[in-house]
C-alpha cells in the first residue's frame, strides 16, 4: 500500500509538474509575442516618423510638391514597398515605407453636393458635384461595365440626398459627413461590390479626402495617372499630352493644357498637398502596419531658416499584419494572384 501510494503521489507530482511547466512556455510565448507587437508597433511608427521627416525638409523651392526630388521623399512614391537599405535593423527585424500621393487620384468626397440647393443640378457646370460624379462613372466604367457604373452613379445621388442632415427647423439642412476612406464609401453600398473590378479600381485610383468646408480637391494634373486623366477630361488627345508632358516638365500653377474645357479646369490643379503615409514592421513574425493622412503646408518658419514645410496629421490607422510586404508579394505574382478585400469579409468596416 506504501508503494501505491507512492506511485499516486509521484503521479499526481509528475501531472502538475507538466501544467505547470506548459503554463510557463505559453505565459512566456505571450509575453513574447507581446514585446515583439509592442516593438513592431515602436518600429511601424519610426518608419511613418523617417516619411514625414523626408516630406518636412525637402527644399522644393516652390509650393509644387509635385516637382519630386528623387533623392528625397520622391524615392518613396512610386514603389510598392521601400525596404530602407540604409537603415540597420536586428536579425528577424524588417521595414518597408510607402508615401501615396493622394491629390493624384480622384476624391469621391468631391461627388457631394455642398449645398441642399445643389441637389437640382443635372448638369456639369464649373467643377460641381455633377462633373465628379461625371468623372467617377467614367472611372470604374471600362473595367467593371456600364450598368454597373450607371447604378453606382444613381446610389452615390441617393445616398448624398437622403443624408442631408436638418439640424433645426426653418434652416437649410447641412451637407452629409465625408467618406473617411474607400472602405468606408464602399460599406454604403454593400450590395454593389459583386463586381470586383469596380471595387479593384477605386482602391487603385480613387480615395476619400476630407473637404475644407466648400471647397473641392483638385487632381494634380503631375501626378494623375492615365486612368483618372481619361475619367476627368474624357479627351484621349488632350491626356496623352498631359502624360507626354509630366515626363519633361511639371505643369505651373495655373498652367493647364488648352484643350482642358472651362467646366473642367476646376477639376484640375498643379500641385500635392495631401499624402498618405505607410508602413509595416515586422518582429520576430509579429506585423504591424500603420497609415496615416498627412497635409503638407509651407512652414511660417521658412524665412528664419527652418524646415520648408509642416505636416498636420489628419487622420491614423493602426492594423495587424505587414500589409506593405504583403501588396508587393501580390504585385509580384500580378493580378490573378490578388485577392480582394470585400465589405463581407474585412475587419476594417
Amino acid at each position: 500500500m506504501a508503494l501505491v501510494a507512492t506511485l499516486l503521489v509521484v503521479t499526481l507530482l509528475t501531472i502538475l509538474v507538466v501544467e505547470f511547466t506548459y503554463s510557463i512556455q505559453v505565459e512566456s510565448q505571450l509575453a513574447r509575442n507581446s514585446l515583439s507587437s509592442l516593438q513592431a508597433s515602436y518600429l511601424a511608427r519610426s518608419g511613418i516618423n523617417i516619411l514625414a521627416g523626408a516630406l518636412v525638409v525637402d527644399e522644393t523651392p516652390t509650393e509644387d510638391p509635385s516637382l519630386e526630388d528623387l533623392e528625397g521623399w520622391g524615392s518613396f512614391v512610386l514603389r510598392g514597398c521601400s525596404p530602407l537599405p540604409a537603415l540597420e535593423l536586428p536579425p528577424y527585424w524588417e521595414l518597408c515605407v510607402r508615401i501615396v500621393d493622394e491629390s493624384g487620384k480622384l476624391n469621391v468626397n468631391n461627388t457631394k453636393p455642398l449645398r441642399v440647393t445643389d441637389l437640382e443640378a443635372t448638369e456639369c457646370q464649373f467643377g460641381n458635384h455633377v462633373c465628379w460624379r461625371e468623372a467617377l462613372r467614367r472611372l470604374v466604367a471600362p473595367a467593371a461595365g456600364e450598368e454597373f457604373a450607371e447604378e453606382l452613379d444613381a446610389r452615390l445621388a441617393e445616398y448624398w440626398e437622403a443624408n442631408f442632415v436638418e439640424e433645426e427647423p426653418g434652416r437649410p439642412p447641412t451637407p452629409p459627413r465625408d467618406f473617411d476612406s474607400i472602405q468606408d464609401f464602399a460599406a454604403a453600398f454593400p450590395d454593389l461590390w459583386e463586381n470586383r473590378d469596380g471595387y479593384r479600381v477605386l482602391k487603385e485610383f480613387a480615395t476619400a479626402l476630407p473637404l475644407r468646408g466648400s471647397r473641392r480637391t483638385p487632381v494634380n494634373v503631375n501626378s494623375a495617372p492615365a486612368e483618372v486623366l481619361q475619367a476627368i477630361l474624357d479627351d484621349p488627345a488632350v491626356v496623352d499630352e498631359i502624360l507626354a508632358r509630366q515626363k519633361e516638365e511639371p505643369f505651373r500653377s495655373g498652367e493647364l493644357p488648352e484643350g482642358v474645357e472651362p467646366s473642367m479646369r476646376p477639376l484640375l490643379g498643379t500641385s500635392s498637398s495631401l499624402f498618405r503615409l505607410e508602413a509595416s514592421a515586422s518582429v520576430n513574425g509579429v506585423g504591424k502596419t500603420i497609415r496615416t493622412l498627412a497635409r503638407r503646408l509651407p512652414s511660417p518658419r521658412r524665412a528664419q531658416g527652418g524646415p520648408a514645410w509642416e505636416l498636420v496629421f489628419v487622420d491614423w490607422h493602426k492594423e495587424g499584419g505587414v500589409r506593405l510586404f504583403r501588396e508587393a508579394a501580390e504585385a509580384e505574382l500580378g493580378p490573378e494572384g490578388e485577392g480582394l478585400v470585400s465589405p463581407e469579409n474585412s475587419g476594417m468596416f
